[in-house]
């Protein structure tokens, strides 16, 4: 991954090194491995790119999203696991020393519920007895590179430089090794409901002005409108908030996992098992 400085103007550059700076001071303290990269040595790792200064993290990787959910669910069924596709759940309800999850394919009754629903956790908890969760949904869509410009980046994901704790991570530029795309995205914003299908397109120019800071020779006919997502923050008005993973009942058990965006999907196995702990110990 690069996190690059890239504005032409001094007084954004300024701001920009700084905020690198703070990146690379709050690496150490993680005790992440990284480069300080000039001009010069973007170049040497993507010849393309245009940028002033940059941050250089090499033990960064993209996750391939099917092949990762198929390991899962095959890992599952060898111990015994029964998986449930295709099924709504309507409701959980609290009664007496179980909850009760009733669905499309019939009603579950269990001591230990792990509400990890996503865009509906906050419903779900609310349901249960705990109303102090609220999501408010996000849309993002992406825009893909097409045509010969596709090759513009050939191994790294690009980032800005934004500060630490801002509300999103900027537009940025992404190639997953599984298909070979160059997306660019995400924006963010508002959104007016949950439904996914309830927003009109974005226009390119937000997402070329984006990347055009690191590919200047870009033009809007090489953007071609790939696809929208929702995720979901729990207090955008002051930036950045960390997800939240509580257990909320002692008996019955119920884990609610609050605001988890990309790290639902990255960092799973970690959250996986911290919440086997938490109804462990």
């Amino acid at each position: 991954m690069l996190i690059v400085a890239s504005s032409r103007d001094f007084r954004h550059l300024a701001a920009e090194v700084h905020h690198l700076w703070l990146l690379w001071r709050n690496s150490h303290s993680q005790n992440l491995h990284l480069h300080v990269l000039s001009s010069r040595g973007i170049r040497e790792l993507e010849p393309e790119v245009r940028a002033s200064l940059g941050i250089y993290l090499e033990d960064v990787w993209v996750v391939d999203q099917p092949a990762l959910g198929k390991k899962l669910a095959a890992t599952c069924r060898s111990q015994g696991i029964r998986l449930q596709f295709q099924t709504e759940v309507f409701s959980l309800i609290k009664v007496g020393r179980n909850y009760l999850v009733e669905t499309t394919e019939g009603d579950f009754s269990a001591p230990i519920v792990v509400n990890a629903a996503g865009l509906s956790a906050d419903i779900f908890a609310n349901q249960a007895g705990f109303c102090h969760y609220r999501h408010y949904p996000w849309r993002g869509e992406y825009y893909e590179v097409t045509g010969g410009k596709a090759n513009l980046i050939q191994r790294t994901l690009v980032y800005p430089a934004l500060r630490p704790g801002h509300p999103v991570k900027g537009i940025h530029l992404t190639k997953p090794a599984s298909n070979n795309r160059l997306l660019i995205g995400p924006n963010a914003k508002p959104a007016g409901n949950r439904s996914r299908n309830s927003f009109e397109k974005t226009p390119p120019q937000e997402f070329l002005e984006g990347a055009q800071r690191f590919l200047p020779d870009l033009e809007e006919g090489d953007l071609t409108w790939a696809y929208a997502g929702l995720r979901s923050k729990t207090n955008p008005a002051v930036g950045e908030d960390d997800f939240g993973i509580h257990l909320d009942s002692c008996s019955p058990h119920l884990v609610n996992l609050i605001g988890i965006e990309s790290p639902g999907l990255t960092s799973c196995l970690a959250i996986g098992r911290y919440v086997a702990s938490m109804l462990t110990t």
